[in-house]
């Protein structure tokens, strides 16, 4: 008994070139894509760069007692977030940290 094909060859070929025809659709979204995260990236710099700004301006001309009694203030308004700032500035301490104490290999 002989088996017949699933699909025709003429029908095949027809659904390949229709697959091919629709295949550079693809990279505008690809492109659409790229660019909202380009987008979100620079947004982002942007905002982390005007914190960082306020940051300095409000820190600029207090002295020490000043800025404790602020971290004070925020850690209770905000306890979450400032147990999270602390966290990272503590994770960021310990990278650099590690990476200014390798050992110099190359003196004799």
């Amino acid at each position: 008994m002989e088996t017949q094909p699933l699909v025709e060859p003429g029908e095949q070929r027809r659904r390949e070139q229709r697959l091919s025809q629709q295949a550079p659709q693809g990279d505008p979204q690809a492109d659409d894509l790229r660019k909202l995260i380009d987008s979100s990236a620079s947004r982002l710099a942007e905002s982390a760069s005007g914190a960082l700004q306020r940051l300095s301006e409000s820190v600029r001309g207090k002295d020490v007692n000043q800025l404790l009694q602020e971290a004070e203030s925020f850690a209770r308004r905000q306890p979450v977030a400032f147990l999270g700032a602390a966290a990272i500035a503590g994770f960021l301490a310990v990278r650099f940290l590690k990476s200014s104490n390798q050992p110099d290999y190359r003196r004799p």
